[in-house]
Parts: structure tokens; C-alpha cells; sequence
């Protein structure tokens, strides 16, 4: 089960490492943006692939918004969240994985005892869904979009976070996928590793990209505190460092 903090811990040259979860650490985004297509279709008579990813990361909430006051679709905005909401469960609901290295990373840095916190615009609601079938295990601090006034790409989730586990933003590395939650990391001061497959106009934003958690051990994380480039010893391929 997740479990929220029991106490704060102290910071080091590594405070903590804080995770996205959907197309990050699960991959659960590919039924959120199935139903963002199914939604677009159903308003606009088209959803073209562009228009599809600029939902990536976007909070339920904001995306039933979007999806009314842009694109016309029929109903509130918290009814059609309601049901984007209800649409992705349902279709991840027996197909969901861990993306390749996410479970063995949690599982290094929770034998290492570094702290973890997980940091989504996912609500609550699904984050359990999520937990129920990926068995997500526990982490030090959740931060929901129930938790905050404002989600990704707002630094306040990860702000949050760290200040929930005792430690600055810029004492912890965060794995994201996509360009809102990159943002919201790097806003709020944190080095931010993207993981996924290459995307230049998002990679770009990132501290470091990787394709996938495969090798990555918490000696790798700690060397990227604060904002220093991998040295050799520790070097992933592929990987790319960025300076912004």
C-alpha cells in the first residue's frame, strides 16, 4: 500500500527522489490518452496526434476544461473529467505494466533508504486504481491533484513533496515523461531526469534523459545532486546530459 511519511528526513547531498507515475514509472498513459482521443473525437470529429499529446501529464480536472471550453465537448467540465477518469481505469484496468527498471529502481533506492515521493496529477481516486494493480509499494510522500490548488506544470506539487520530506527542491532528483511535469519540476528547483523514448522538444527541458530506469542505481541518482553532470564511471547509454 502507499503510505504517507511517519517523519521527515534530513537533507543530504541527495535529499530525496521524487517520481511521476503515469508514463513513468506505469504505463497507464497510454488508456488517459486513449480516452482524450475518444473525447476529441466525439467534439471536434477529429484528434489529431499533436492536439492528443498536448494532453500528456495535464490533470483530469484541467483536461475536462479544456475539453469544454476549447473543443465544445458536451457536458460540464467535471462531468466529462468524471468521465476521462472512468474511461482510463477501465481500459488499464487489465493491461497495466511497470514501464522496464521502475520496480527495481523503487525497490534499490527503498533498500538504500533513500526518501521517495510520489508527485502526479493523477487524483487520488486513481492513483488507488493504480495501486491495486501494480501493487505501487510505499512511499515516503504522495502528492496528489486532490493535494494541491494548483498541478503540473505549477511548481507546487513538488514543492510540496520536498517540503513534506524535510528536504530542498534542489536536493532532489525527479524522474519525469512528460513537458508539463518537467516543467513543474525544474520550476520548483529540482535536477529532473525525462525517461522515455527520444522527443527533442521535450528532452531539452530535462537535466538528463534516459530511455528506460534500466541500471539506474542510487549511486547514478546521487551523482546528479545539484545539477551536476554524470561522470564516465556512472554513464547510462543511452543518456544525454543538458544544460539550460
Amino acid at each position: 500500500m502507499i503510505q504517507q511519511p511517519t517523519s521527515p528526513h534530513s537533507g543530504t547531498a541527495l535529499g530525496a527522489v521524487l517520481f511521476d507515475l503515469d508514463g513513468t514509472l506505469v504505463d497507464s498513459e497510454r488508456s488517459w490518452l486513449e480516452a482524450i482521443r475518444a473525447a476529441l473525437t466525439a467534439s471536434t470529429g477529429e484528434a489529431p496526434e499533436e492536439l492528443v499529446a498536448a494532453f500528456e501529464g495535464v490533470a483530469v480536472d484541467d483536461a475536462g476544461r479544456r475539453l469544454v471550453e476549447t473543443y465544445g465537448h458536451a457536458g460540464t467540465p467535471a462531468e466529462v473529467a468524471r468521465l476521462l477518469e472512468e474511461r482510463s481505469i477501465a481500459a488499464f484496468a487489465g493491461s497495466l505494466r511497470w514501464l522496464a527498471g521502475a520496480e527495481e529502481t523503487l525497490h534499490r533506492l527503498r533498500v538504500a533508504g533513500t526518501p521517495i515521493g510520489l508527485v502526479t496529477s493523477s487524483t487520488r481516486t486513481w492513483v488507488s486504481a493504480v495501486d491495486s494493480l501494480a501493487g505501487l509499494g510505499s512511499f515516503d510522500t504522495v502528492v496528489t491533484a486532490d493535494d494541491v490548488p494548483k498541478t503540473k506544470p505549477d511548481p507546487e506539487p513538488y514543492a510540496r513533496a520536498a517540503r513534506a520530506l524535510g528536504v530542498a527542491p534542489a536536493n532532489c532528483v525527479a524522474f519525469e515523461d512528460s513537458e508539463v511535469g518537467i516543467r513543474s519540476a525544474r520550476s520548483a528547483g529540482c535536477t529532473v531526469v525525462r525517461v522515455g523514448e527520444p522527443r527533442p522538444e521535450i528532452d531539452l527541458l530535462a537535466d538528463v534523459t534516459i530511455a528506460s530506469f534500466a541500471g539506474v542505481t542510487p549511486d547514478w541518482i546521487a551523482a546528479l545532486t545539484p545539477r551536476q553532470p554524470l561522470t564516465a564511471s556512472i554513464r547510462l547509454t543511452p543518456i544525454h546530459t543538458h544544460s539550460l
